[in-house]
């Protein structure tokens, strides 16, 4: 279950004028739809015929839950040789889809290596949706049950969402499912930065505080002591 996205970080945003900006990077084998996935989301267009890509990036502007923002959707190979760019995407990416197709036991398998290279660079939980395309295709070519694929979400930290690129099923709603999440690790972020803050803050009064009594006490002893003196000299 999602929660309602922090609406405080997003106008302090729009008070700024600017939108928030989500970088989506979209992983997995090559031919499991990634780029179908993508233009169906940005341009609504299906095309029947497989041409790998080397990587493109797209952007987008829409509208979730009534605030507007700015999508920026990186396409990646899916093929090995395409490795080192792969670490660089992952670099630059906020949240992704890690693209699998139901009717391909080899890509649902190779999901995990993508999952661990993101780990890997990212060293922290981040924004994550497991996509399952291809759902239109008959139940007889599924390879990948709902099952699987909710139990390997489950480990990945995940949710699991079956889409088709050629009919539009889930199309919209993994992306906006996505910001949504985006949203709230942002939020958690924000505010832990401020509690930091607010913490550090408090122990340096805490600390200045004490160093200032320190130094009173130690005035006021001077300042006993002196009178003192006075008082045996005159006492003499």
């Amino acid at each position: 279950m999602l929660n309602a996205p922090s609406k405080m970080s997003v106008s302090n945003h729009l008070r700024q004028g600017r939108m928030l900006l989500h970088k989506v990077v979209i992983l997995g084998d090559g031919g499991v739809g990634k780029t179908a996935i993508t233009n169906q989301f940005v341009v609504q267009y299906f095309v029947e015929i497989y041409d790998p890509t080397g990587g493109e990036d797209y952007r987008k502007q829409t509208v979730v839950d009534g605030t507007p923002c700015m999508v920026e959707v990186l396409d990646t190979a899916g093929q090995d040789e395409y490795v080192a760019l792969r670490d660089l995407w992952i670099r630059e990416g906020d949240a992704f889809l890690l693209v699998f197709s139901i009717t391909s036991r080899n890509s649902f398998t190779n999901v995990r290596k993508y999952y661990q290279q993101i780990q890997n660079i990212k060293k922290s939980k981040v924004p994550l949706i497991l996509v399952g395309n291809k759902c239109d295709l008959s139940s007889t070519d599924r390879e990948v049950s709902n099952e699987e694929a909710e139990t390997l979400a489950k480990e990945l930290n995940s949710t699991f969402i079956e889409t088709s690129a050629k009919t539009t099923h889930n199309i919209d709603e993994t992306f906006h499912n996505l910001i949504r999440l985006h949203r709230e690790h942002k939020a958690e972020k924000e505010q832990k930065a401020a509690e930091a803050a607010t913490a550090e803050a408090q122990t340096k009064g805490a600390s200045q505080t004490d160093s200032s009594g320190v130094k009173k006490t130690g005035w006021r002893k001077r300042l006993s002591g002196f009178i003192k003196s006075l008082d045996k000299n005159k006492g003499g």
